[in-house]
């Protein structure tokens, strides 16, 4: 594992001959050599083949087998701490095994008995009992035997465990225990059959017991060279972290490949308080791994935002649903019968307007009852205030124009400030005007201001205290800027009506409009200019809050996420993220009410914790020393 906590694994189906040792051997050995990984799986009795029945009890075949597992040791000293996870037959106690073998730097590590049998090719095997410090004579060597054996890499936070077959299927899995005992990947060799429905069964127990144990998990299937008179094989193999980014392959040989990040698992471990509370159940066996630097080669620009096309539209859908019925129970616990809405013409604004119609629709109100009021300011341009008034329309809402210029500068009278001095007073004077506004109308009809900020923002600090910051109920605080820019277009696709505004907004440019239009009219205050692309943000927020990683790291991660992007504007936008981060937590600490969208959030109510008074500097000095 390199040293920002990777972890390259390997589901490995050779072109195996059944019952020829020494040919299935040198396959093994060959790929082993030949596939950049750090643990390489191989299937379930791939030293000899799965199928061979009553030849399991032959003393030929089984005198095979040390020699062979000795030759694929001695052949792995030169491997660079490569674990490998080989299955075979081995007789203990006077029975016969089903085992997978844990072999690293020339040494054989440990061997698993297979726990719950197959009922036909398991026959000549015994089940593994539960036992403890047992050992098994392979050749020369006595090693550890047992379903209680974790191989853990030294000086790093990697903990394997192996399991066999049909161990996935079990109620109560051996990797379950295992994960409870500490491990964090789970190697499984398999040799399942290829039955109707077979594959996506496999596929949703692995990816259900990767979520359900926030771990890895590596199964390496069969191949068709298995397949028999009454089995066919194809070697579906399959990788899953945490439930998501499954790789899978099958009607073919070699290796599948794929990282995963062991540092974050153990993150949100920590975060779940899941405490490994079997650790001293399990005997842990520890090797040296390789010396690597490797990252992967590929890493996903908008973690927010899935890359599939259909689960992408059912994630928008989904979010505007928990949104919508999250306002509308809010409505119905405080009877309220109206809402009241700023709306710029914005993102943000944009979204909010949309759930809360689609609130209202849920709680049985009419549309007319949301009062949409437009605050056209100093720095109001035609296009977005053009755009406020046909959303309002589109959605049936009610509008009420309020201009703020006259009574900003009043204030500006009042408290004597200069009105050409475009400063932060400038700005959020604005702001708090129409947050002022919003909540005299709502107490004026009876209803509650309906927040519009989203996650980034919050993040950012980028909103005016006591101004945009605050809502009677705030539906976006959960919600990324990259991935409402999607929702937006998602709603547009599925609703023909307000498509044509709803592209519009997409396509303005993202700005709180507080300071004046340019000299043809269109918005000159851009948001991104000033604090960095949301992209580079929201990527940060995902690493660094929801992954825990730190700052190098992070930019390591941009760097592969993002090659078109200037390391330095990188490195920038980190700067720009962590200082506000920290300065700007006192926002967070009184957040108003608002619904928990996805794994991050920043309710000081149980998602985010943190004082207002905590420092930056350590996370600013590590960015610092970060080389370009």
């Amino acid at each position: 594992m390199n040293r920002y906590g990777f972890v390259k694994l390997a589901a490995i189906t050779p072109h195996l001959v059944l019952g020829d040792v020494q040919e299935n051997t040198e396959q093994i050995i060959a790929l082993a050599k030949q596939t950049d990984a750090d643990v390489l799986v191989f299937p379930e009795l791939s030293l000899t083949g799965a199928t061979l029945g009553d030849l399991f009890s032959q003393v030929a075949l089984l005198n095979s087998i040390a020699p062979a597992l000795e030759k694929i040791a001695n052949a792995s000293c030169h491997m660079q701490g490569k674990l490998l996870f080989v299955g075979t037959p081995l007789i203990c106690i006077g029975k016969i095994f089903n085992c997978a073998v844990a072999i690293a730097n020339g040494e054989i590590l440990g061997v698993i008995p297979k726990t719950f049998l197959h009922p036909v090719r398991d026959a000549k095997f015994t089940r593994a009992q539960v036992s403890k410090e047992l050992t098994i004579r392979v050749g020369k060597k006595c090693v550890p035997f047992g379903t209680d054996l974790l191989f853990c890499e030294e000086e790093s936070e990697l903990v394997v465990a192996a399991q066999i077959g049909e161990d996935l299927y079990a109620q109560v899995t051996p990797a379950a225990l295992s994960c409870a005992g500490g491990a964090n990947v789970v190697a499984n060799l398999f040799a399942d059959d290829a039955s109707v429905g077979q594959d996506a069964r496999r596929q949703l127990f692995v990816k259900a017991h990767s979520a359900q144990y926030d771990a890895a998990y590596v199964l390496a299937n069969a191949g068709t060279q298995e397949s028999t008179a009454d089995y066919v094989f194809n070697g579906h193999s399959l990788i899953a972290v945490r439930g998501k980014n499954v790789k899978q392959h099958k009607y073919t040989f070699g290796a599948l490949c794929d990282y995963v990040d062991v540092e974050k698992i153990e993150f949100v471990r920590r975060k779940k308080q899941n405490l490994s509370p079997l650790r001293d159940n399990y005997r842990r066996i520890s090797y040296k791994g390789g010396d690597t630097e490797r990252l992967p080669e590929y890493v996903q620009a908008y973690p927010f935002i899935p890359e599939d096309k259909c689960e992408r539209a059912a994630r928008c859908e989904e979010i505007i649903a928990l949104q919508a019925h999250a306002l509308a129970t809010r409505l119905q616990k405080i009877h309220a019968k109206s809402a009241v809405i700023g709306i710029s013409g914005g993102l943000d604004s944009t979204l909010a307007l949309i759930v809360t119609a689609e609130a209202f629709k849920i709680a049985n109100l009419p549309c007319e009852n949301i009062l949409a009021v437009t605050m056209p300011g100093f720095g109001t341009s035609d296009q977005t205030f053009s755009s406020a008034k046909e959303l309002i329309d589109r959605f049936g809402a009610t509008m009420r124009i309020v201009p703020i210029k006259d009574a900003c500068l009043q204030h500006f009278k009042d408290i004597g400030h200069d009105v050409d001095a475009h400063d932060v007073t400038y700005e959020n004077t604005q702001a708090r005007e129409r947050t002022q506004i919003l909540m005299d109308l709502a107490n004026k009809i009876g209803g509650i201001v309906v927040g519009t900020g989203d996650l980034s923002e919050l993040a950012l600090g980028w909103c005016t205290y006591n101004g945009d910051h605050m809502s009677m109920y705030s539906v976006n605080g959960g919600v990324p800027k990259t991935l409402m820019q999607h929702i937006i277009a998602y709603y547009a696709d599925t609703h023909e009506s307000c498509a044509a505004v709803l592209r519009a907004v997409l396509d303005t440019p993202i700005s709180p409009e507080l300071l004046p239009p340019d000299k043809e009219g269109k918005i000159a205050q851009k948001t991104e200019e000033r604090i960095g692309k949301y992209d580079l943000h929201d990527f940060i927020i995902f690493h660094a809050l929801g992954g825990g990683c730190a700052p190098d790291k992070v930019f390591a991660l941009a760097c592969i996420a993002f090659p078109d992007v200037e390391r330095e504007t990188i490195k920038n936008t980190m700067r720009t993220f962590y200082r506000r981060f920290f300065t700007q937590q006192f926002k967070r600490n009184c957040l108003p009410d608002g619904p928990k969208i996805g794994s991050i959030g920043f309710s000081p109510r149980g998602d985010w914790s943190m004082p207002s008074e905590a420092s930056a500097q350590l996370w600013l000095n590590q960015v610092e020393a970060i080389e370009i």
